[in-house]
């Protein structure tokens, strides 16, 4: 393993960024490079991994404990008592979010696939530019301005961006490991 590269501020005095020796990523902390590409072993198992944590074995076994953690605290719900969009626990990323429970029930009919003991309930989410987005990029356009200079107006401007969000069809969903919907037999989902 190759040492760190530091790089120096332009007046030479202290380094202000520092790239891993290995593979060249950039960071702003000398150990955090140095520890880029070191061999690692799990910390569960001992086994060589790739990156920083467990090995695969091993993150599947933490999450599971994590997931079944999380289930046990949570409120349960069942399928009659909840209406709205659904996270699949036990899903593969962006199709773990589905509109409803009965979507996601369907996606596991489809598949051919057995659907899960549970469901995370979610919450839809609206996608859009937020007051402090604004106000970021206000100061960023200032900042090549001369000190004192202002912008104008801006509270028309927050109105109008206010305006054009409640106007955007598009969404995303938020996962809420709180609320867990269960089948109402308790049993098995009905199809």
């Amino acid at each position: 393993m190759k040492p760190s590269i530091h790089f120096f501020r332009p007046d030479g005095t202290k380094p202000e960024f520092y790239a891993c020796g290995d593979c060249g990523l950039v960071f702003s902390s000398v150990e955090i490079a140095d520890e880029c590409c070191r061999p690692r072993a799990c910390s569960t198992c001992g086994k060589p991994i790739q990156a920083r944590g467990y090995c695969r074995p091993c993150s599947d076994t933490k999450m599971a404990r994590r997931r079944e953690s999380s289930f046990a605290n949570a409120r349960k719900l069942t399928e009659n008592e909840w209406g709205g969009p659904v996270f699949d626990p036990f899903g593969d990323g962006e199709s773990s979010f589905h509109h409803s429970l009965d979507e996601a029930l369907e996606h596991y009919e489809q598949e051919d696939e057995k659907p899960p003991r549970w469901f995370w309930g979610a919450s839809r989410i609206n996608v859009a530019v937020s007051q402090a987005d604004i106000e970021t990029m206000l100061e960023n356009c200032l900042s090549d301005h001369h000190e004192g200079a202002e912008f104008h107006h801006v509270d028309e401007l927050l109105q109008f961006v206010k305006t054009w969000n409640d106007g955007q069809p598009e969404h995303s969903f938020h996962c809420d490991e709180t609320v867990a919907i269960v089948p109402a037999d308790g049993e098995a989902w009905s199809s």
